[in-house]
């Protein structure tokens, strides 16, 4: 679903390729499948790539807080296990974040559905 949405964005199809390479990393971290140390180590190799790639193209409030909390996901996993035995109390406490990120007016056009999307994606998962 989300890969549907970003293919239906009037974004440059480069960062349509960063987003989905976020997505992708996302599906693998929360299969119930366990990932072995390999698939880690790629997964976060491709998670700080693509990030890197996005902290240069985009503006400097989708680097703060976001970039973060990815950037401890995997470690996380090898400490709590995989996502999807994680509780939501992150999400309930971040709840804040998300309604700002939502209704932010910093962001224009396409860029705000998809920032607010991945916002929501990110806090659910950390």
């Amino acid at each position: 679903m989300g890969k549907y949405m970003i293919g239906k964005l009037d974004l440059d199809e480069s960062y349509k390729s960063a987003f989905v390479d976020l997505l992708d990393c996302f599906d693998q971290m929360q299969a119930k499948l366990p990932m072995s140390d390999d698939e880690k180590k790629k997964c976060q190799e491709k998670l700080t790539r693509t990030l890197a790639w996005l902290e240069i193209k985009l503006p400097i409030y989708w680097c703060t807080i976001v970039r973060h909390l990815l950037l401890h996901i995997i470690p996380k996993m090898e400490t709590f296990g995989n996502i999807w035995a994680w509780g939501m109390l992150t999400m309930e406490r971040n709840h804040t974040n998300i309604k700002g990120a939502v209704r932010s007016t910093q962001v224009s056009g396409s860029l705000t559905v998809l920032f607010c999307f991945i916002c929501t994606i990110i806090h659910v998962m950390c």
